[in-house]
């Protein structure tokens, strides 16, 4: 096989500046590749750890909650409703991350749900 001069003058300049730019495009890709896997990963490494706290956080705060709401109960179960429902408001005020409290009794059958937010409660019945 016969090169001539057009042939030859192609191989020897594209060629090499062919595999020069392939070589570059692969090792910047792959440094790209590295500092978005390094950067996601530190990303849901913090992210599991603000989850993590907000959720022992919040594991704190709700057994101080059911505490006091059993106290009462269990001191006097012939509480009026209102006073159930200021109980709630006081536990909700208590623990910050709650939305919602419930106490139900089950003699006699009654109970009280208060939501963070809202003005009145509502009461639980037989099927609470």
């Amino acid at each position: 096989m016969n090169l001539n001069i057009r042939s030859k003058l192609v191989l020897s300049t594209v060629l090499p500046v062919l595999l020069v730019y392939a070589l570059l495009f692969w090792l910047g890709v792959s440094q790209v590749r590295a500092h978005l896997g390094a950067d996601s990963q530190q990303w849901l490494l913090e992210h599991a750890r603000y989850q993590a706290a907000r959720l022992a956080l919040g594991l704190s705060q709700l057994p101080a909650l059911a505490e006091g709401l059993g106290d009462v109960m269990l001191a006097d179960t012939d509480r009026s409703q209102a006073l159930l429902y200021a109980h709630l408001i006081d536990g909700l005020r208590r623990a910050p991350l709650a939305s919602a409290a419930a106490v139900a009794l089950h003699s006699p059958a009654r109970g009280a749900l208060m939501r963070r937010g809202q003005r009145t409660g509502a009461a639980l019945g037989r099927h609470a």
